[in-house]
């Protein structure tokens, strides 16, 4: 006979903690923990230890803050989204909506050259010798 196991009030069951230096909403801020299954603070809520912090482009400055701030823990975010009146594009959007294919991020010419030779021209297209 299999027992059912049962939880006990000191077993609790840990989330993420995501503070977010977005200007969201708190139904987006519900949205997106339902979505990630995770704690989401807004960055005024007290909070000790975060394993994201979510901010849209800014200043090197405040990045550094919030990375000292919260242990390193930290992401830039550029999110549009109709649905909860979030319009929020940063330099690499605008980028990209002017007509660039893609954006590349390397931190060396050989990680560029290895990023590069991986999208291979088709077989009978145009080459740049």
């Amino acid at each position: 006979m299999e027992m059912e196991r049962v939880e006990t009030a000191d077993e609790v069951v840990e989330r993420r903690t995501i503070v977010t230096a977005l200007p969201l909403k708190r139904p987006a801020r519900e949205r997106l923990a339902a979505l990630l299954d995770a704690r989401v603070l807004d960055v005024r809520a007290p909070c000790a230890h975060a394993d994201l912090v979510l901010t849209p482009a800014c200043s090197p400055q405040l990045i550094a803050a919030l990375g000292e701030k919260y242990d390193g823990a930290r992401v830039v975010v550029e999110l549009d989204d109709w649905e909860f009146d979030i319009e929020l594009s940063g330099p690499v959007k605008r980028i990209l909506r002017s007509g660039a294919a893609a954006y590349v991020l390397a931190d060396s010419l050989d990680e560029l050259a290895a990023k590069l030779g991986a999208a291979r021209p088709e077989a009978g297209s145009a080459s740049i010798d």
